[in-house]
């Protein structure tokens, strides 16, 4: 049970922030071990990963000039921009597989508050609870592995008979000042309240913050700034505390017994304060870090996860500093060094070596500065090259190169210096190897290899890698979507004593959609070929269905209802009539055998049943699947006639005589054919 004195009160000493800016944390002894190391963690993932060029590029290169500094800065751009983007994109095929499902459990007619309905479509401003989750979490998860994924309510209910109304929260890890995992948990919300200054007027920079343990929960709010103390916050700042309640007792008024009361108190009477925070009613702390590879922890809970893609970061930087090294060789080749020859001194006629003398200001002597024309060289030249070195003939008396150049025989060089290909090659090779061993470090080299550049073999291999990953996380992240959804059941109803009743069963998906057309057409062929069993080749007859139409489709309908309602659906059109001739022969009066005729019957005429359901009933498509089976069954009635016990219409079931099935013939064995048919005259 939370305590006001030891829990709450001593985070609540200190100041606003606004809206969008980082609140300063409490003192070291009030947040966890961990708390810089975490805040350092997603602030070098977002450098990595960023647009703007990072500082340990120039730690690479302590004796580069500045001015090549500059200029890396300014060309830079991140070949691993869209790493994270692609990982998520490949976590995201976990709620996009097709067994991915959430199981609500039936509830009673009549019931007045659905929990499916509550975490439908209203639930968040992303929707669902479930795109909450693949929208928000899972992208913190990989940007940030120690922020808190917290379930519950901002306000508390406003009467006994009102649910409770839970939500997620996000709290990234510069606002995580306290978890313990499973006892305690300091949370700063990134929301702002209203605070009324004392002037009258509000600001949008009030703090919300959480606190949480392993049976109860309170909300406190910034919710005015004044001038006086006082006792449980800030000097500023006044506080508003869910569970937190004033009581006054007037002795002049005994009768009005003890009374709920807010502001200053009359003099004489006696006031004091109860701290009863509100149940949460979970079987643990609803609040837990998204990350799921644990780097540190201590004794006291507190712990330090590190993202998925921190082992990718080493190859990361590699790859960024090979490519940082590729702009400058690609530019030494588009403007490589260049030799000119010069016969003209500088067109400056205040030139002399280089320099210029200029007087800034009236009365002063005369400084020394760079020529603006030939730039310090004292010659004339010209031209775009990244570097142009120049040779003079010198003048006629001195034969030298400005004042301090060295004499040049008249054969001076000239002309663009070639500059090797070899360099630029080994670049491109070192990033294409650091691009293929960040994605491989995490198990997720199939989304960058193109599938049709790579054998089959190695798909097969790379594409098992992956799903194996993609088990791991999927079992991870969704088991903390399990957890939230619990959380937010028991806050919701615990109270009412209905916790538990409506809380669903996440699916964890065993297989994911990683292949393409041409694969799953691979696959069905050598599936035919080798004849697997009949339920394998469905699967991936499916599969091709909704790669080539779309699972909206009426053809890939077609093909789920025929699966699901024609247990005849393996066997051709003359073993069918076959069958129902042989039913025919062996009918004994009884429902039974009724009801083994119709679904023959069914499965010869379901394609023209489903075409006229389709085209009669417009909602066809949307019914369930009894009412479809009904349908079809109907239909199937109408086309053969009523079956009763006595026969059909009231006759006698047909009488098939009995038949004789010949092999074919061999036109090659002429023993077995005319002679006049194999050698025709």
């Amino acid at each position: 049970m939370l305590d006001l004195q030891r829990d709450v009160l001593p985070y609540l000493r200190r100041d606003g922030a606004p809206a969008g800016k980082t609140p300063s944390p409490p003192g070291t002894a009030l947040i966890h071990e961990y708390y810089a190391r975490s805040v350092a963690h997603k602030k070098e993932l977002r450098s990595v990963f960023g647009d703007a060029y990072p500082e340990y590029l120039d730690i690479n290169r302590p004796k580069e000039r500045p001015t090549h500094k500059k200029y890396r800065k300014e060309v830079y751009r991140n070949p691993f921009r869209s790493y994270p983007g692609r990982v998520k994109n490949a976590l995201d095929y976990i709620k996009q597989a097709d067994d991915f499902e959430i199981q609500f459990p039936t509830v009673a007619d009549g019931t007045l508050d659905r929990f499916e309905q509550y975490v439908g479509r209203t639930f968040s401003p992303s929707g669902s609870a479930v795109n909450w989750f693949f929208t928000e979490a899972v992208q913190a998860y990989l940007d940030d592995p120690n922020a808190v994924m917290l379930t519950l309510p901002e306000q508390g209910p406003l009467s006994d008979r009102e649910y409770p109304e839970p939500r997620f929260h996000l709290i990234p890890s510069e606002n995580v000042w306290m978890h313990r995992k499973g006892r305690f948990a300091v949370l700063c919300s990134p929301r702002r309240n209203r605070v009324i200054m004392p002037d009258g007027q509000a600001k949008n920079d009030g703090l919300v913050v959480f606190f949480v343990d392993h049976d109860s929960y309170t909300v406190a709010r910034q919710v005015a700034r004044i001038e006086s103390t006082t006792g449980r916050g800030h000097l500023q700042y006044e506080w508003q505390i869910l569970g937190l309640s004033k009581w006054a007792f007037d002795p002049l008024h005994p009768e009005l017994g003890v009374f709920p009361w807010e502001g200053p108190a009359p003099a004489g009477w006696q006031t004091w304060e109860e701290f009863d925070p509100p149940r949460h009613y979970c079987q643990a702390m609803p609040a837990h870090k998204l990350g799921k590879k644990r780097l540190d922890h201590n004794a006291d809970g507190e712990e330090l996860y590190e993202s998925l893609l921190a082992d990718a970061i080493p190859h990361v930087k590699d790859g960024q500093q090979a490519k940082s090294d590729m702009q400058i060789e690609f530019n030494f080749h588009v403007s490589s060094q260049e030799w000119r020859r010069t016969v003209k001194r500088c067109t400056n006629a205040k030139c002399s070596g280089g320099q210029v003398m200029v007087i800034k200001e009236p009365g002063q002597p005369a400084t020394s500065e760079t020529c603006p024309v030939c730039k310090g060289t004292s010659v004339d030249i010209s031209g775009s090259g990244l570097d142009i070195l120049w040779v003079s003939d010198g003048d006629s008396s001195s034969m030298s190169v400005g004042n301090a150049g060295l004499r040049m025989p008249p054969g001076a060089p000239g002309g663009f210096i070639p500059r090797p290909i070899e360099a630029l090659q080994e670049l491109i090779k070192e990033l294409n190897r650091c691009m293929h061993e960040a994605f491989t470090t995490i198990n997720m080299q199939f989304i960058r290899e193109t599938p049709q550049e790579v054998s089959g073999a190695s798909k097969a291999k790379d594409r098992e890698e992956m799903y194996r990953e993609l088990n791991n996380q999927g079992d991870h992240l969704l088991t903390l979507f399990q957890l939230g959804l619990e959380y937010l059941d028991a806050i919701r109803y615990g109270r009412a004593g209905r916790a538990g009743l409506q809380v669903p069963v996440v699916m964890v998906p065993v297989r994911y959609n990683l292949e393409n057309a041409e694969l799953i057409r691979q696959e069905l062929n050598e599936a035919k070929l080798n004849k697997y069993d009949s339920t394998i080749i469905e699967a991936l007859e499916k599969k091709m269905l909704e790669y080539t139409t779309g699972k909206r489709s009426e053809q890939f309908r077609r093909y789920e209802l025929r699966t699901r309602l024609d247990p005849f659906r393996d066997m051709i059109d003359e073993i069918k009539f076959y069958t129902l001739g042989i039913q025919y022969m062996l009918y004994q009066e009884g429902p039974e055998q009724i009801e083994a005729i119709e679904r023959m019957w069914l499965s010869i005429n379901f394609d023209g049943l489903v075409s006229d359901c389709v085209l009669d009933v417009p909602d066809f498509w949307e019914r369930n699947l009894v009412e479809q089976r009904e349908l079809l069954r109907e239909r199937n009635r109408n086309l053969i006639g009523k079956l009763t016990e006595k026969g059909v219409n009231g006759d006698m079931f047909p009488k098939l005589e009995p038949m004789t099935f010949n092999p074919p013939v061999d036109l090659q064995q002429t023993a077995q054919t005319p002679d006049s048919f194999v050698n025709p005259k």
